[in-house]
């Protein structure tokens, strides 16, 4: 009895189940599109709008478009080469009878994502006007009984793209080459950026680089587009992750897009050019991809080695420095801008005598004839292949008005807490918890130089280390890899920062403007980096 009446509710159960889905698929499939209009209904959840896509093949039409050819196919949809009829919409699309066009069917099985990115595309595309950007032309749709076709209609680019190109062995990767290249993809990056907000590609990789040669044979002077705007946004901020590993910068990981985070796509594109290799695939030191090694054998790894040679023009050797800063894991270490970065490629600075080939081993060089400014208690000596920097303890004086701030602020923290926990409220209390931080951080950066006293920075040709004065070490690391700039000057005082990758090992306050500034020239020219 028991069994019959489980078997009779499960056969209750199934049946309801059954005309619950009937229902669910009648409904999707017959009433969800009446709630939106078709321009807005993203894709019948029937699954006949994905069956029809799959079944659009050479010589349909769509909405006036005859498809000749597919040419390309991605995550987001499938580009073909298309010819207009007399059935388009000739003028409002501004194209002429026969004409061919690059038609990008987009794929709806994501639903709302991908109209999403389909509409952004459009809106992005309507705000470029660039020479290295196919021309954008309109929309196109069709409604049917199958639902709902969404298509880009832009300029046919007859070429391929510069992965194609480099892996079937096709691309030269001569200097004019490599220069055209860079050039023009800063121009866009520089044309992106020209809008407020700016426009972010995010995807910048060699997929979407499409390059047209005028002579096939030579396979010379190419014109150059960047495609494929899916993934931009327009302005900087915190957004989904997008891009290909290897020619995302390191802050996208965090869902953090700038016009800098181009750059860094332009810098990988750069190097799979001229060497063949994915940039993903390369080592990383500290999120820095160590592409010198990438470049033994080619023409820019002989180029550098020749540097001391006047025959050498300095503007042959400018792969190098460009990669190395368009590809540095910080934003705040690349071009401040495709502007920055499209001045340096066309009037680059004289390169320092280092050889990427030997992994940033410093070359001997002249000495260098610089010393600290009259009056100054710094001491500089230069030896047989070292340079030593003895730092002099910092005055009180000059962080007097830091110390003093950052004592007040600490002891006013503390009364603020006594008071509250004194008042029966000692939750309040976590509060402070932020400004006792901020006021021992001040402290320590005051009172920590006061401590330390005297310091000796000895720079070799392999190694740097920093001791105090009774000889005890603090800190070393490789030369190759040391970085010096400056910092303020903040309350009357500059700062010496020593960096090696994400590190800084020193942050010497207590200087002048001039002696920040000589010391700086002296120690990046010592160490090949001027």
């Amino acid at each position: 009895m028991v069994r019959a009446r489980r078997g009779s509710l499960c056969i209750c159960l199934s049946t309801f189940g059954v005309q619950l889905l009937s229902f669910s698929w009648a409904f999707c499939g017959t009433w969800y599109p009446h709630f939106l209009p078709a321009s807005q209904c993203p894709v019948q959840c029937t699954g006949r709008r994905w069956r029809s896509l799959l079944r659009v093949k050479i010589g349909d039409e769509l909405n006036g478009f005859q498809l000749d050819e597919p040419l390309g196919a991605g995550a987001f949809g499938t580009t073909w080469r298309a010819r207009a009829t007399n059935q388009s919409d000739l003028k409002t699309l501004n194209l002429a009878e026969g004409q061919e066009v690059a038609l990008k069917l987009i794929k709806l099985q994501d639903g709302w994502s991908t109209l999403d990115k389909f509409e952004r595309e459009a809106s992005v595309l309507q705000r470029l006007r660039h020479v290295a950007i196919p021309r954008y032309y309109g929309t196109v749709q069709r409604e049917g009984r199958d639902g709902l076709d969404l298509g880009l209609v832009s300029q046919l680019v007859e070429g391929a793209t510069l992965e194609e190109e480099v892996t079937k062995g096709r691309w030269v990767a001569t200097p004019e080459n490599l220069r055209a290249l860079a050039e023009t993809l800063l121009e866009v990056c520089m044309h992106m950026a020209s809008f407020a907000p700016p426009v972010v590609h995010r995807d910048i990789k060699p997929a979407n680089i499409l390059l047209e040669f005028d002579n096939s044979s030579q396979r010379t002077e190419p014109k150059i587009y960047l495609v494929d705007f899916g993934s931009a946004v327009l302005g900087s901020g915190t957004r989904t992750a997008a891009g290909t590993f290897g020619y995302m910068a390191p802050e996208s990981f965090g869902n953090s897009f700038t016009p800098k985070s181009d750059l860094y796509g332009v810098g990988a594109s750069l190097l799979f050019a001229a060497t063949g290799l994915e940039p993903g695939s390369l080592p990383v030191d500290r999120l820095q991809v160590k592409f010198e090694k990438a470049l033994v054998g080619t023409v820019w790894a002989s180029r550098s080695r020749s540097v001391g040679n006047s025959s050498v023009h300095p503007k042959e050797t400018w792969l190098p420095q460009l990669l190395q800063r368009l590809l540095a894991p910080a934003p705040e270490d690349r071009f401040s801008s495709a502007s920055e970065a499209l001045t340096f490629l066309r009037s680059p600075p004289p390169l320092a005598t280092r050889d990427p080939a030997s992994n940033g081993a410093v070359l001997p060089r002249e000495a260098v004839s610089m010393e600290p400014p009259r009056g100054s208690k710094i001491v500089v000596k230069e030896g047989p292949g070292e340079l030593r920097i003895l730092f002099p303890p910092p005055s009180l004086s000059l962080d007097f008005r830091m110390g003093t701030f950052a004592t007040a602020w600490t002891v006013f923290t503390g009364v603020w807490t006594a008071g509250v926990v004194s008042a029966g409220a000692p939750i309040m209390a976590l509060f402070s918890l932020p400004f006792w931080n901020v006021g021992f951080t001040m402290l320590k950066d005051t009172f920590q130089p006061l401590i330390r006293g005297a310091l000796e920075l000895r720079i070799e040709r392999d190694r740097w280390t920093i001791s105090k004065a009774n000889g005890k070490q603090l800190d070393s690391g490789k030369t190759a890899k040391l970085q010096c700039f400056l910092e303020g000057p903040e309350m009357g005082q500059s700062y010496l920062v020593l960096q090696e990758g994400i590190e800084r090992p020193l942050k010497q306050g207590g200087l002048t403007q001039t002696e920040a500034e000589c010391l700086e020239a002296l120690i990046s020219s010592y160490t090949g980096r001027k």
